[in-house]
């Protein structure tokens, strides 16, 4: 019995990624919010990131999906709302709205703003050319 409980879990450790995506989109479908985000767009998004935190620059051993609409205001789970944050910022950044938290960070960073901006505006008209 050991063995298959031991085979589950580092299946669930080796699948991490995948896991959290279905338990998000779950959470979604209940709060009726779309839920698009795929596994490969979160690649796609890392590494148009360098494999950084979007806000402070920072390389980190865990990217957060980070909703730059936060949930409670609305925010879908879609390519054109996720981008990658470390945790500290992820937190940090909670349910505020990016334009009244980012400003007030000590990384802020004119151009790291509007890296941001320009790869949601991009991802946004690819998702509408669809």
């Amino acid at each position: 019995m050991r063995g298959g409980k031991e085979n589950q879990q580092r299946y669930h450790l080796e699948n991490i990624e995948n896991h959290r995506m279905i338990n998000r989109r779950r959470k979604y479908r209940i709060k009726n919010l779309p839920s698009t985000f795929t596994l490969e767009q979160w690649e796609g998004c890392k590494k148009h990131f360098n494999n950084k935190c979007a806000y402070c620059g920072e390389l980190a051993d865990v990217l957060h999906q980070e909703h730059f609409i936060p949930v409670s205001s609305g925010g879908a789970y879609v390519i054109e709302n996720i981008v990658p944050a470390c945790s500290k910022c992820n937190l940090s950044k909670n349910k505020y709205d990016f334009f009244d938290w980012y400003y007030k960070q000590v990384f802020y960073s004119k151009s790291k703003e509007q890296k941001i901006l320009q790869y949601l505006s991009d991802v946004r008209m690819d998702a509408d050319a669809k």
